[in-house]
């Protein structure tokens, strides 16, 4: 049943019009062959109908409490993952390229994003991907001197920040002026 809920979501209306209209049909032929009275035939259908409703809706909460679970524990996780990538970018750009560890914060980065990019929004992913495959050439930029290179490696790496903070999107708890303003 739940293969034919997900390639038709609306599976419970359809079933439901169907029962109606098998209970008007039964209504029909059994009042005239069986003859059942129609006050009983009309109390089944009214409990055939009740029930297809009480059923339909909670199926709809039920799946939409799932839904919401699953969104509220990947919000968490991706919450985690941007402030992880955030934190790993600003080591890769405030480490000298000179410095003995650029390399290991390099591999750290890689390694970090193999395990994690899925929880990344996509624009990020690619961002924090660019920087830290960018980041090994910046010493080789910085010998050859070339300016508009060094610019271009260097905006590479760094734009990536700004697009992780703004990956996340998260509403701000209050209003900030309201709390500058109590500080002053």
């Amino acid at each position: 049943m739940n293969w034919l809920r997900e390639r038709f979501p609306n599976v419970s209306i359809l079933l439901g019009l169907l029962l109606v209209l098998l209970a008007f049909v039964l209504l029909g032929f059994g009042l005239r062959i069986f003859e059942i009275s129609s006050d009983a035939l009309l109390s089944l259908i009214s409990a055939m109908v009740g029930g297809l409703i009480a059923t339909s809706s909670q199926a709809w909460v039920s799946t939409q409490d799932r839904e919401n679970q699953l969104r509220l524990a990947a919000i968490e996780r991706r919450l985690a993952a941007h402030q992880e990538a955030y934190a790993l970018w600003r080591k890769l750009i405030f480490t000298p390229s000179e410095d003995k560890d650029f390399g290991n914060v390099v591999l750290e980065c890689q390694s970090w994003w193999n395990n994690n990019c899925l929880f990344l929004d996509p624009k990020s992913r690619k961002a924090f991907f660019d920087a830290f495959m960018a980041a090994p050439d910046r010493p080789i930029l910085l010998r050859s001197r070339d300016t508009f290179a060094i610019k271009e490696n260097f905006e590479t790496i760094n734009k990536a920040g700004e697009i992780i903070v703004k990956g996340i999107l998260l509403p701000t708890i209050g209003d900030e002026s309201k709390f500058v303003q109590s500080q002053k």
